[in-house]
Parts: structure tokens; C-alpha cells; sequence
């Protein structure tokens, strides 16, 4: 029986296409190809109204075969085909495992001059503007048992619920437990089809939610997600309309693998995993040329993890407390951190004193600079959704915020930072702030330099730690060790200059007075050393610090 494989094509409004590349072909011949199978060579040819016809009789064969539907500027449509033996000679040909919704297909026999007759199989596509979302996800690296896929997965069909991809959008997910990248179009029945499989490395003994160390070569890095955006911006402009990174996060950069950067310079650590701010400086850049040119105009960045800095959460929450008392009104805030040992043991403290109006500057910067979120934005100009300063992100059916937890700070921000701050409430996205948006208010006045302010960190580690107070001229001290430092600050009048007023700080290690120091800041931002009198009080003015 002769075989004939029938293919018309039409856009997304009904019209012919005329310039679309048919190819039906052997799914083997896929094997070493990358989805969309670019390289492939037609199989038909254009005959009228957007019907393709083969150039060439083809030679049906019992497996799998593959429909490839191309057209420039449209989302390419591949669809996985069964072609079975029924008789000796007459082979049915059907989609599998699913249907892709922009596919229809039918079966006849058509009857000639010979007993047999002809089987005809007519596909009907539809192609679609192209379109194009891409995800990656992190690991669980604390071992918790969360498998950040499936909150990517969630929020894609939530995507295709609410209609905002349409039935020839393509989505792209990266998965660092999977060591994959997996494209998937929408199929019939509100299914997924799989269209293009990459495997990075063998994923034998990975467990989704556990912890495994990144291997180069055969794990998924942020690398990978840059350069397959720049592959797309130089092959289809415009293409990408949503980057969505799901995973942990702190300001600094989603954490994939939580590598370390133990580079010295400007260019990124070949061994870090993790998204990092600087990945979108010039000297990292060039290895990612066309990723801005990915992006669809309107397509946006959204970082899905968290920004919890809890001593920005309680910086943010003390400014919203100490509103009436007045922008340059001085309050404490502090903070511990506790490792998640047990019993848990104190990492880390700081001890700031600082004023309302301070906070609000320096929450300004983060929304403007010195986040991954803030870089994005800038180097991309789209819009770029994370976490507020000093906010968690939680687990739902998708990732989410629960701005109920972080009222206060919420609170603080729509009311020093609105209306550019207004945060994410759909089904599937809430909580969430537009960096891109926040960095285009007007940046608010720097606070004056004040003695006053100071920030005194301590950090303990097995190894002893050290100490620090740092002052509003950036000035600073530092000691040796944490465990048993203390620091006593003095309000001073006339100290260094006459009837100029200051504060007297003084670091004490209790271990050995000789390591002790003291400076004394004065209220023009001149800063001295300070000795100690015979008796071993600090009150001998020395050295100006320059």
C-alpha cells in the first residue's frame, strides 16, 4: 500500500502559510539534535494554500517517527508520531505519547487504481507567535526533602489556567536534581507533551529534595540558563517571555547548589553553580552575548526564592515603629544569628544605631543596586520580580510570600516606597516587587553624617571570629575574636575640637587589655585615635585618622 503524509499549515488566525519548513522524519535522526531541531532538512514542499506535500515518496517504517513544523518568527511545532504495522504493507500512523494542541490529525484510505488504495494521514497545524518560557530550578541543599520542580511546574500550568501562554508556547525548565533541560508544549485534554530532552549527566542516585554536590560537566549551572538564553537572542530575537528562577535565594543571587565564589576579581568562579550580581557585568557578559536580545519587550525575570536578610527585616521593622519619633531620631536594632545545629550556637551579631531616615536610603540601594534582582533589571530594562529586602519566600502549590508574616515590612515599604512599590496578588504569584519599577522613583535624600550612628558586628567561628564597629564615615575598628569583646560607647563634648561634640566608642577584649582600642568620632566626621591614661581609661586624644 502506498503511503502519503499530508500537512497543512496555518497561523494563529486562520491564514495560510506559505514559507513554513515541513520535515517528517525517523525520530532516530533526532538523537544528537537539540530541540527545535533546527538543522533538519524539509521533507515537503509548498504546494497552495498552505498545503505541503513530500518532495520525495516516503518509506514508512514501522517506531517512532517526528513531525517538524518551522516558520520564522512563529514557536515551532515537533510532534512525536507512532507509525504501526496493521497489515505487511500498510502502516497507521498516530501521535504519541499525547496530541499537541496546536495539531490535529486524520486517517483515510483513499481509493486508486489499485486494490490497496492509499493511506493518507492529514495533519493541520497551527502556528503560534513565537513564544518561548524558560525556568530553572535549585536544590534542596539542606537536605529538607523540597523538590523545587514541581513549584515551576505548578506555576506553569497556572500560566496556561489563567491563559497567558497560548497553545504553541513552549516551556523550557532546567532541573539541577534531574541534571536535565526538558521542553514541553501544551497538549490536548490540558496535558503536557515533551518535545527536546538534554541531559547534562546521568541523574542515577540523584533524590529530589537531597542535597548532591555539583559536578562541572554533568550538573546544571546558571551558566547553562545565560548561554541557552544567548543561543535563543541570536537565533530568534524576542523569543522569551518570562525567566523564572525557582529555588533558595538571598540578595546576592538565587543559590542552586549554595557554591561558594572564591574568585578575586570581577569575572565568575568556573567552579561557582550560583547565580551571582555580577553575572551581568561587562567582563562576565561576553560569554552571553544575545542574552538580553532573548527577551521578548515586554517578557520580565521573576526570582522566586527568598531575600530574608533578617537584619534587614529587623531594620525595616524598627523604622516602621519608631515612625513618630522622627526621621533623625537614633534607635538600636539587633540581631543574632543562630546556626541550625542542636543545640543551635550564635554565628553572628550586629549591634546598629541608625535612623529612620538611614534605613530608608539604604533600602533605596538595594532596590537600585547590590542585589542580583537590582542587576537584572538594570542590564535587562525589563521588568525583574523578587523578594522585598529582608523578606522569605514560602511553600505552597507554587512559591509564594506570605506578607501576613512580614506585615510590618510590607507595611514600612508602601509607606516609604509607594506606589512603584506594590506588591505581586494573583493566584499564582503574590507578594512579589518589581525592582525594574522601584529603581525609577526618585532616589530620597541621603542621611547626614552623624557620631552617632555606629554598627558593631561580631562573628564567631570555631576559630575565634572578630569584631568590628563601623562608623557612618565608614571609619572602622577591628578586633581579634568575638567571644569576650564588648564595646561601651560615650557621648563627648570638646573631646578633640571646642564646643564640637562626638562619641567616645571604646572595644574592650576582655582576654587581654593590651588588644583593646578606642576612637572618638567627632561630629564633622573627624575621627582620632584614642590612648589610654595611667590608670587605663581611654582619655588621651591621639592621632587624627586620615
Amino acid at each position: 500500500m502506498d503511503h502519503e503524509w499530508v500537512v497543512t499549515v496555518v497561523d494563529s488566525a486562520g491564514a495560510a502559510v506559505s514559507g513554513a519548513q515541513v520535515a517528517l522524519v525517523p525520530s532516530s535522526a533526532l538523537t544528537a539534535l537539540e530541540w527545535p531541531f533546527a538543522s533538519i532538512a524539509a521533507t515537503h514542499t509548498h504546494q497552495a494554500d498552505g498545503r505541503y506535500e513530500a518532495l520525495a515518496p516516503l518509506t514508512p517504517t514501522e517506531g517512532k517517527w517526528t513531525l517538524l513544523v518551522r516558520a520564522p518568527g512563529k514557536s515551532p511545532v515537533v510532534q512525536p508520531l507512532l507509525l504501526k504495522a496493521k497489515t505487511k504493507t500498510e502502516f497507521v500512523t498516530s501521535p504519541s505519547p499525547r496530541t499537541a494542541a496546536t495539531l490535529a490529525f486524520a486517517s483515510e484510505i483513499k481509493t486508486s487504481g489499485t486494490t490497496e488504495g492509499i493511506r493518507c494521514t492529514r495533519f493541520n497545524v497551527t502556528l503560534y507567535p513565537s513564544a518561548e518560557f524558560v525556568f530553572i530550578t535549585g536544590t534542596e541543599y539542606e537536605g529538607k526533602g523540597t523538590s523545587f520542580r514541581i513549584f515551576a511546574q505548578n506555576y506553569r500550568d497556572g500560566l496556561r489556567k489563567e491563559k497567558t501562554l497560548d497553545a504553541g508556547t513552549a516551556v523550557t525548565l532546567f532541573s539541577t536534581d534531574s541534571r536535565s533541560r526538558e521542553t514541553c508544549v501544551p497538549a490536548v485534554g490540558g496535558e503536557w507533551l515533551e518535545v527536546g530532552v538534554f541531559r547534562f549527566g546521568d541523574a542515577t542516585g540523584i533524590k529530589a529534595g537531597s542535597k548532591h554536590s555539583p559536578v562541572p560537566g554533568s550538573d546544571v549551572s546558571v551558566v547553562h540558563l545565560y548561554q541557552y538564553l544567548s543561543d535563543i537572542g541570536a537565533a530568534d530575537p524576542g523569543r522569551v517571555k518570562e525567566v523564572g528562577i525557582f529555588s533558595h535565594s538571598w540578595p546576592g543571587g538565587p543559590i542552586l547548589f549554595n557554591t561558594a565564589d572564591t574568585s578575586t576579581g570581577p569575572a565568575r568562579d568556573p567552579d561557582d553553580f550560583d547565580a551571582r550580581e555580577k553575572d551581568f557585568d561587562p567582563v562576565n557578559r561576553v560569554n552571553w552575548p544575545h542574552l538580553k536580545d532573548a527577551m521578548s519587550p515586554t517578557g520580565s525575570w521573576h526570582v522566586w526564592g527568598c531575600s530574608a536578610t533578617t537584619h534587614y527585616m529587623n531594620l525595616v521593622r524598627e523604622a516602621y515603629k519608631h515612625k513618630a519619633a522622627g526621621e533623625d531620631q537614633h534607635f538600636l536594632v539587633n540581631t543574632t544569628y543562630m546556626n541550625h545545629r542542636v543545640p543551635p550556637e550564635k554565628t553572628r551579631t550586629i549591634a546598629e544605631r541608625t535612623t529612620r531616615q538611614r534605613v530608608r536610603a539604604f533600602m533605596d540601594t538595594r532596590f537600585r543596586s547590590n542585589t542580583y534582582m537590582a542587576a537584572a533589571a538594570s542590564y535587562l530594562g525589563l521588568d525583574v520580580f523578587g523578594a522585598p529586602p529582608g523578606v522569605g519566600s514560602n511553600f505552597g502549590v507554587t512559591m509564594y510570600i506570605d506578607t501576613k508574616t512580614y506585615a510590618s515590612v510590607y507595611a514600612y515599604f508602601t509607606q516609604e516606597f509607594k506606589p512603584e512599590f506594590a506588591p505581586t496578588h494573583s493566584t499564582y504569584d503574590k507578594g512579589y516587587v518589581n525592582y525594574r519599577l522601584l529603581a525609577t522613583r526618585a532616589a530620597p535624600v541621603a542621611a547626614p553624617f552623624s557620631s552617632e550612628y555606629y554598627r558593631f558586628e561580631q562573628e564567631f567561628t570555631p576559630g575565634g571570629g572578630k569584631s568590628t564597629l563601623l562608623f557612618a564615615n565608614n571609619r572602622r575598628v577591628t578586633l581579634a575574636g568575638a567571644t569576650g569583646i564588648s564595646f561601651k560607647v560615650t557621648p563627648k563634648k570638646g573631646f578633640a575640637t571646642a564646643g564640637k561634640a562626638g562619641h567616645l566608642y571604646e572595644l574592650h577584649d576582655a582576654s587581654d587589655s593590651k588588644k583593646s582600642r578606642a576612637v572618638y568620632v567627632q561630629e564633622d566626621a573627624r575621627t582620632f585615635l584614642v590612648d589610654k591614661d595611667s590608670l587605663g581609661k581611654f582619655t588621651v586624644l591621639g592621632k587624627e585618622v586620615p
